[in-house]
């Protein structure tokens, strides 16, 4: 008895492409709505018995709390909010910038604003202070005497 079928990346690449784009933009409106935690463990997708979810996100943010589900026994894309309501869209048939139409509608169905920040550069950074050294001889390491180089 086979467990799984066999699933050969050539029949099914460009499905395996899309869902990664698609993941991608529900990925950025986790990270952006989501309150963060050390190494990322904010961002990543868990898996569900039907696919994948974002788990609950908002509050923190002015949003109601929500989930994202990828539904992969229904070919679907479920939205939640804490209050019970969900959107759906079937996956099938979008390109990515349908996907992210339908996407921010259903997130705006729940009074949710989907929106994410542009990445920019910070300008609030200090530049690093001038080295105090002003020989041009490099220091060395009092525990090493000098000649022996250490290594």
């Amino acid at each position: 008895m086979e467990l799984f079928p066999a699933l050969p990346l050539d029949e099914w690449y460009d499905t395996k492409q899309t869902l990664h784009r698609f993941e991608q933009i529900v990925g950025k409106v986790r990270l952006a709505h989501s309150p963060r935690r050390n190494h990322w463990w904010h961002v990543p997708f868990h898996l569900t018995g039907t696919g994948v979810t974002s788990r609950p996100m908002g509050l923190v943010d002015g949003n109601p709390v929500f989930t994202v589900d990828f539904d992969f026994v229904r070919h679907e894309l479920v939205a939640s909010n804490l209050e019970g309501h969900t959107a759906s869209f079937p996956l099938q048939g979008h390109t990515v910038s349908s996907f992210y139409l339908q996407f921010q509608s259903a997130l705006d169905s729940l009074g949710v604003d989907g929106s994410v920040p542009l990445a920019t550069p910070s300008t609030s950074r200090t530049p690093a202070a001038p080295s105090r050294r002003t020989s041009s001889t490099p220091p060395t390491c009092p525990s090493t005497p000098t000649g022996t180089g250490g290594s």
